[in-house]
């Protein structure tokens, strides 16, 4: 019986291993930005913030130590290993002297990520192309902090997915348009790994002048100027991405030109993902340069501006380009759309995607009469299969509504009207969690304020006391 339950228990243990490590990520600390670290420091409890930290050293510390010992079964559990946000002496002495030895000890590694801005060491990438050819490299670098471009690291052959911020040097005002930036640099190291396939970037500005110091050693002097976009030249050749992203305040400036010539160095049929971010999109141009020549697109996010910039104030103009685009993509899956012309053109979405749509996110910008039953039921009956609808539009008077469901398993082929019924406004249960948050925060500071006040307080007797041991003891020996 007891080796029943022993062989049963080491079995478990095995089982469990493969899960527990099937991902394993090594950190040293959470990232927290600087205003919420001072706040907790003035109001909060900051042990415990360092209590996570020293917990997650800990851990990872351990982790290295059972990926070396060549008793331990969990290196041979590892699919993915992520690489966190690391201060750069707990990486120099913990993980980049041992790193390339524990890559050769992870047989069933699938993929690397590299989340962190210290650059990769030159040993620990060597290892991986020889010793890993088939493991995909996903890079996350959007806390820059000043540093320069691995350049190594983004020319890597198994470079899989990119995601970061790429510095520029502001030229002019509002529209930003023109500047000199890395963007070329990256240009050229993606093109030299020519693996690339998930490409997700957005603008940062260096702020030279308040940081010269600090940018000195970014090479500035090898940035090219002219309008913030890759500068496409007769030659390039791009790999042909299945996700292009964007995001930021500062919008990647497309032209006509431009845009042919990407057409022309890049396959953009392998393209399923077209991300334009949450900032509004001043220009047309990318749908008709663009329609016809991504079959494969299956999820569309765009926030699109109504000034007066470029005339895209007029629905008679940008209703039909917009029209055109979506009628040239055979199934479109995800749409999330932010735009004050959506009720005219609601119907157009419905019947050329209706029938592919997944998930719908809506934001109607433009303040209006609330939507009523039907609107809901005849966006659920011309796309049948959506697992997901969202509809937030802004009331004349109050609050942005939030309008939103999510069906699964057999929920998702019920009639429109039952997934109708499972529809809320989460807008409200929201508010009401922001409040507690507000009523919660202020309560930690009037309680902070009040035991400073208390020791601040001393009666006389105190006072006097603390004069004559000071006397006594000048030295404060």
């Amino acid at each position: 019986m007891l080796y029943a339950l022993r062989s049963m228990s080491r079995a478990c243990r095995y089982e469990s291993d493969a899960l527990l490590f099937h991902t394993c990520k090594l950190q040293d600390h959470v990232y927290r930005h600087a205003s919420d670290i001072e706040f907790e420091e003035e109001y909060g409890d900051p042990d415990k913030m360092h209590q996570e930290d020293f917990r997650l050293r800990r851990a990872t510390k351990g982790l290295v130590q059972c990926l070396l010992d060549g008793k331990s079964p969990i290196a041979q559990h590892v699919r993915h290993l992520q690489i966190g946000t690391l201060r750069q002496d707990v990486f120099d002495s913990m993980i980049a002297p041992v790193l390339g030895k524990v890559l050769t000890r992870l047989i069933n590694l699938h993929s690397l990520s590299w989340d962190t801005n210290i650059p990769i060491p030159e040993s620990v990438l060597d290892v991986l192309h020889t010793t890993h050819t088939t493991v995909r490299l996903h890079v996350t670098n959007c806390l820059r902090e000043r540093k320069p471009l691995d350049r190594l690291l983004l020319s890597s052959p198994q470079l899989h997915s990119l995601q970061m911020n790429v510095y520029f040097d502001l030229v002019g005002v509002c529209p930003i348009v023109k500047g000199s930036s890395e963007l070329q640099i990256l240009k050229r190291c993606l093109m030299q790994g020519n693996s690339i396939k998930v490409l997700h970037l957005a603008l940062e500005n260096i702020d030279k002048y308040l940081y010269r110091s600090a940018v000195s050693d970014h090479g500035i002097q090898d940035w090219e100027n002219g309008p913030l976009n890759f500068h496409w030249q007769d030659g390039d050749r791009f790999p042909a991405l299945e996700e292009w992203g964007w995001s930021g305040s500062t919008q990647y400036v497309y032209s006509e030109q431009q845009l042919d010539m990407w057409r022309r160095c890049m396959d953009w049929t392998q393209l399923r993902v077209l991300d334009f971010g949450d900032h509004p999109l001043i220009s047309m141009l990318p749908f008709p340069s663009l329609a016809g020549h991504v079959p494969r697109l299956n999820s569309l996010a765009v926030f699109i501006t109504a000034q007066k910039q470029h005339d895209m104030h007029e629905p008679t103009r940008t209703i039909p380009i917009f029209e055109e685009f979506l009628r040239s993509i055979p199934a479109l899956e995800k749409l999330r759309l932010r735009w004050e012309f959506i009720p005219d053109c609601l119907s157009m979405i419905l019947e050329s995607q209706g029938h592919s749509l997944r998930e719908l996110d809506l934001y109607h910008a433009r303040s209006g009469n609330a939507w009523d039953q039907h609107r809901y039921i005849d966006i659920l009956m011309k796309a049948p299969q959506l697992h997901h609808l969202r509809v937030r539009h802004l009331l004349p008077q109050g609050p942005t509504v939030d309008f939103q469901g999510t069906w699964y398993g057999h929920a998702i082929n019920s009639s429109p009207s039952a997934k109708y019924t499972a529809m809320e406004d989460v807008s409200i249960e929201e508010r009401a969690q922001s409040e507690r948050k507000h009523a919660a925060m202020m309560e930690r500071i009037s309680n902070r304020r009040k035991a400073l006040a208390s020791a601040a307080e001393r009666t006389p007797e105190e006072i006097a006391q603390v004069i004559e041991l000071a006397r006594q003891n000048p030295r404060g020996q």
